[in-house]
């Protein structure tokens, strides 16, 4: 904390701009609207979830489409995740960046391996790597020369930051909530899906499955990196008559308890996924084989297959026998994502420092006070028009 007062010790730094604190009630008032779809979606699916527990003809799925049309599914299923991860991070993008998006080249053979595996954090990193591009300078005229710079004094200004964590902070916010709700309908069309069309269904199948694998590729590295890592930086102008070191800086603007939010609304889209999983593993393995386990039977529901997903979740555990190598193996990742989860990241965050520098803590009782004055002004327009599609 010692080293972030340091930094701000300038009067030019002391405090937020005005444009700073306006942005983040206006973004703050877009993630509203977007938590307001989140729960018309989670109630549809809730009323899904009781018709279906009524109404369940569910049937086992055979595996008579072939080779030729399981590769035509896997193809279709990967290219649809993709378009899935990039209109999603181009939808948060566009919520929180009014400049065009302009493509940055990611380095490195690891990103070609998020690329492939993982294309939520691949499209994560770019499109936070373009917010980072868009504002290294902040609008005084005297930026260039006599702003505090990372990076020995030629990277991000330090004024430009306060926007990148603000940017940085919903974008994360907006990406988290889309993905949810994303799991949502994906979990839905699975309940509803009635049609004959093998190829479709594997199609579908897949694309969980990708999905599952994409987004718990992005939340072991990302979530694990937020805790483990701690992040250094080097402030100096170009004259280099002023340098600051600061230890444990962080590149959003995420409090401790959003970080909790982010990580709860996390573990909610796994129960999502896994709970997907697991009801399709149990159409597509044989009944006869199943009858003998102690949840998976081909007379269950979806909402056995929620709770199992849930208990697996919440408790690291399960008194399940595996019916199959797939089953065993989609246990064992989410006990692993639900670890890092709960146990790493919640618990981590927990233990946060709440202290608040005098200018963060100005800039909150602003942010508060322009939000809860905004919203007493009756508007004509539906919320959900502040955002952005």
């Amino acid at each position: 904390m010692d080293d972030y007062n340091s930094l701000y010790t300038d009067s030019r730094y002391r405090n937020f701009d005005k444009e700073a604190v306006e942005l983040y009630v206006k973004l703050q008032r877009r993630l509203k609207t977007l938590n307001n779809i989140k729960l018309l979606t989670l109630g549809s699916f809730l009323a899904i979830i009781v018709w279906q527990t009524y109404h369940d003809n569910s049937y086992i799925f055979e595996n008579t489409i072939g080779n030729q049309r399981y590769i035509l599914s896997l193809l279709i299923a990967y290219t649809t995740n993709h378009i899935i991860s990039f209109f999603l991070h181009f939808f948060a993008y566009k919520n929180v960046e009014n400049k065009p998006y302009k493509y940055f080249y990611v380095r490195g053979l690891s990103k070609i391996v998020f690329l492939l595996f993982s294309p939520d954090y691949f499209y994560a990193l770019l499109f936070k790597n373009t917010i980072k591009e868009n504002n290294k300078n902040c609008n005084e005229n005297w930026c260039n020369d006599y702003c505090l710079r990372d990076n020995d004094g030629f990277g991000i200004c330090l004024k430009a930051w306060d926007y990148i964590k603000i940017k940085n902070k919903f974008f994360i916010e907006f990406s988290n909530w889309g993905n949810v709700i994303i799991s949502i309908v994906l979990l839905i069309s699975s309940i509803l899906y009635r049609l004959s069309i093998d190829w479709l269904l594997y199609s579908i199948y897949l694309l969980i499955i990708l999905r599952t694998i994409s987004r718990g590729i992005e939340v072991i590295y990302a979530f694990y990196k937020d805790i483990a890592n701690v992040n250094d930086k080097i402030f100096s102008n170009k004259k280099g008559n002023r340098t600051y070191y600061v230890h444990g800086w962080k590149n959003s603007l995420l409090l401790k308890s959003s970080r909790i939010s982010l990580a709860v609304h996390t573990l909610l889209e796994f129960i999502f996924l896994y709970s997907v999983n697991y009801y399709f593993l149990s159409r597509f393995i044989s009944g006869e084989y199943l009858s003998h386990n102690m949840v998976a039977t081909q007379y269950s529901n979806f909402i056995n297959f929620l709770f199992y997903s849930f208990s697996v979740s919440m408790f690291n555990f399960s008194f399940t026998s595996f019916p199959s190598i797939y089953w065993m193996l989609a246990h064992i990742f989410q006990i692993s994502l639900s670890f890092i989860l709960t146990i790493l990241s919640i618990a981590g965050y927990l233990g946060i420092n709440s202290n608040m520098l005098e200018r963060d803590n100005k800039f909150y009782i602003e942010t508060h006070r322009l939000l809860k004055l905004k919203s007493n002004v009756k508007k004509k327009n539906f919320d959900w028009m502040n955002i952005k599609f």
